[in-house]
């Protein structure tokens, strides 16, 4: 009984230290938003959050498998985006211009998915990731902007 209790602390502990690490990385102090905070900028908010850290857990292990499998244009255009998203999010920290943190995420993942849809991407897999483009814009940048600029990244397909 005496090994089991060091044991159960130690988890507790990495629980609460990875709970602690998720609330930061989600945190959105009230003192970030102009007075009052809307409910639909806070969403738009850790959904940007969200996504991009998401974006530069899954384009880093990507630029560098693209890079060992010597597709050197994919793998730099990865890479750069993932570094390109750091800064993003540590400037909407210290700026808070969400709208324009927003929009930029979204222009960039617009390009990237245009560049990996016409390269193909890794074994022809460049065409998969369209299908998740209207989601993200969708609850980013609402209904009609979202549309149109779903329209504006469906020019490729139809060319």
């Amino acid at each position: 009984m005496g090994g089991i209790g060091p044991m159960r602390k130690s988890r507790i502990s990495l629980r609460l230290v990875m709970r602690r690490f998720l609330r930061y990385l989600t945190n959105i102090p009230d003192s970030f938003l102009d007075p009052p905070p809307d409910l639909g900028q806070i969403r738009r908010v850790y959904i940007l959050r969200f996504i991009s850290i998401s974006a530069i857990l899954i384009l880093i292990p990507l630029g560098i498998l693209a890079l060992v499998h010597k597709n050197i244009p994919v793998g730099i255009s990865n890479l750069s985006l993932a570094f390109i998203l750091i800064g993003n999010i540590l400037h909407a920290r210290r700026y808070k211009q969400y709208t324009f943190n927003i929009y930029l995420g979204v222009s960039l993942v617009a390009i990237l998915f245009v560049y990996m849809f016409v390269t193909g991407g890794i074994n022809r897999s460049g065409f998969v990731w369209y299908y998740t483009f209207p989601v993200i814009v969708f609850f980013l940048l609402g209904s009609k902007t979202g549309a149109i600029d779903t329209i504006l990244i469906s020019s490729p397909v139809f060319a």
